[in-house]
């Protein structure tokens, strides 16, 4: 299933339990650190994996993507 920006992303969430979530940090409404902790608060989602596939390199915001709860960081 695909989405396009942090709230539809959110919103799909209601379908269901996911074992992943592959997420852009640079989406055009919520940045994907936001997505990742509103995720986390979900309880139905505190076993899936979220891994972030990003242009973002810096040192920083690799650091607040696994404070978010993301599990991976891979960068593009």
């Amino acid at each position: 299933q695909v989405v396009l920006d942090g709230f539809a992303a959110l919103e799909r969430l209601k379908d269901g339990v996911f074992d992943a979530i592959l997420l852009d940090i640079g989406l055009p409404d919520m940045d994907g650190l936001e997505v990742a902790r509103r995720v986390r608060q979900q309880v139905t989602s505190q076993q899936t994996m979220i891994v972030a596939i990003t242009g973002f390199h810096a040192s920083d915001i690799r650091e607040q993507a696994f404070e978010a709860g993301i599990n991976y960081y891979v960068v593009k």
